[in-house]
C-alpha cells in the first residue's frame, strides 16, 4: 500500500531501479524515524518508573529514620541505604524497600507493548 500512495505522487519515469531506491530511502528513513520514537517513549518510561521507586524508597527511609527532608537524595541513597544497613539491619529488612533495576523496569515496559 505505501508503494501505490507514494506512485501517486511520483511522476512515472519508468525507472525502475530508481523509484526502488528511493523507495527503500525513505522506508528505511521511516523505519529509523519510529524506532527512535518507540525508544524514547521506552525509555521515558522506565526512567519514569526508577525515579517513582527510588523517590518511595527514600521517603520510607526519612518517615522510618526521622531524617531531615533532602538528607537523601538519589545521588547518595546507595551509600545511605548501606549505612543504615549496618547500623541498624533488623530495621532496613522489616521496611521492604523495593528493589529499583533500571533494566528491569525496561524489561518490564518492552513487555507491556508485546
Amino acid at each position: 500500500i505505501p508503494d501505490c500512495s507514494f506512485n501517486v505522487f511520483y511522476l512515472s519515469s519508468n525507472n525502475c531501479e530508481q523509484d526502488a531506491v528511493i523507495i527503500s530511502i525513505v522506508n528505511g528513513a521511516t523505519a529509523v524515524y519510529a524506532a527512535t520514537v518507540i525508544y524514547t517513549i521506552i525509555g521515558f518510561r522506565a526512567t519514569e518508573k526508577f525515579d517513582d521507586c527510588i523517590s518511595g524508597n527514600i521517603l520510607t527511609l526519612l518517615n522510618t529514620f526521622d531524617l531531615p527532608e533532602g538528607n537523601v537524595t538519589e545521588s547518595n541513597y546507595d551509600q545511605v541505604l548501606h549505612s543504615l544497613n549496618g547500623t541498624y539491619p533488623e530495621v532496613i529488612q522489616g521496611l521492604n524497600l523495593k528493589t529499583c533495576d533500571l533494566n528491569s523496569f525496561l524489561s518490564e515496559v518492552i513487555h507491556s507493548f508485546l
